[in-house]
């Protein structure tokens, strides 16, 4: 171990060049510079006490504070102290590989240099660990001491700190699997974990899915509500002519009137018909012109009457049309109805144009 003296001595270094760095060259505050400097003088006297572990923290906290390969440096021997020589070869490396430029103090191209030397002897003591999962896992998980590892990683040496390690394995429908496993000092050790299936597994419903397919439902039974409602109500304007509302009156009034004017009609014939009876006895007419009058005259009775009442029934059926509603016409139709009825009763022949 490196003694205290040359320990404090990098530290003071390190103190000398954060009073020199600027603050806007390395987005720090002279609050976290401040920090940094008691933190690393801290993790110094706790390594010096055999505290390895609080000075890991603190050399740790420094470092987040102000980078430097001295507060690296005094960090990987903290590791190397508690035997984690895995992690304090990568703090060494890190060293190593940024390095220290020609114009940076000399404390620190010395914490590089000592890295060089140091990290030979923490590479030969660095264990290795072989994960492995019997067959093909859908869903599979694999931690080592709760961190966890990539599925392409399974089968592969990893490097590791020497020492005891928790080996887990989860996957659904699976029963979690437990390990534990010990690697020695630059030695590798495998472990292979077979997953058991549990029987009482439920699978998890698919709550998003379920939400989808609630909620196409719902549009699809909105969008046929929208469809299979009935139409809405007709917008009517009233217009000149007397509006639909007196249009409507007169043609139910005229649909009315026709048919009125077959009930009338038809009695008539029928009138008719009861005089022929009579007047023949209930036997064959004669073809007298006074039978044959008759005769005639019950026939165009009822002639018009089907006439009266096709119009009629027409008019009572037929929708009003709003948009060019045409009076006249229903006028004119009234006025051959009435021309009819006229020429009957007068008893002149029909005129139907």
């Amino acid at each position: 171990m490196r003694s205290a003296v040359t320990i404090r001595r990098n530290v003071c270094a390190f103190t000398a060049v954060c009073a020199l760095l600027s603050a806007d060259a390395f987005a720090q505050t002279d609050a976290d510079k401040a920090m940094a400097r008691q933190l690393a003088v801290d993790g110094q006297e706790a390594l010096d006490k055999g505290d390895a572990k609080t000075a890991e923290q603190r050399f740790a906290q420094a470092d987040k504070l102000f980078h430097a390969p001295t507060l690296l440096l005094g960090l990987a021997r903290a590791h190397k102290a508690q035997k984690k020589y895995f992690s304090a070869q990568a703090a060494y490396l890190k060293i190593i590989s940024e390095g220290a430029s020609p114009s940076s103090p000399p404390a620190f191209q010395r914490a590089v240099d000592d890295a060089k030397k140091e990290v030979e002897e923490v590479s030969g003591k660095v264990g290795n660990l072989v994960v492995s999962v019997k067959g093909n896992v859908e869903g599979l998980s694999v931690t080592v001491d709760s961190e966890k590892i990539s599925v392409a990683a399974l089968g592969l040496k990893r490097p590791i700190d020497p020492g005891e390690h928790a080996v887990k394995a989860t996957a659904p429908g699976y029963k979690e699997k437990n390990e534990k496993v010990r690697v020695e000092e630059g030695a590798s050790q495998s472990v292979e974990l077979s997953l058991e299936k549990d029987p009482n597994y439920v699978p998890p419903t698919n709550t998003q899915n379920t939400n989808n397919n609630n909620s196409n439902n719902s549009n699809n039974n909105t969008n046929n509500q929208v469809n299979t409602a009935p139409p809405p109500p007709r917008m009517v304007r009233v217009s000149e002519g007397g509006g639909v509302r007196i249009g409507g009156f007169v043609v139910a009034a005229i649909g009315a009137g026709g048919i009125g004017a077959f009930a009338g009609l038809a009695t008539l014939a029928a009138k008719r018909h009861e005089d022929l009876i009579v007047a023949c006895m209930g036997g064959p007419c004669p073809g007298d012109s006074i039978s044959q009058g008759q005769v005639s005259e019950g026939e165009r009775y009822q002639t018009t009457g089907n006439i009266a009442l096709i119009a009629g029934v027409f008019d009572a059926s037929a929708p009003p049309q709003v948009a060019g509603f045409d009076i006249s016409a229903i006028q004119r139709q009234s006025m051959v109805v009435a021309k009819i009825a006229t020429k009957l009763v007068e008893g002149d022949p029909v005129a139907t144009s």
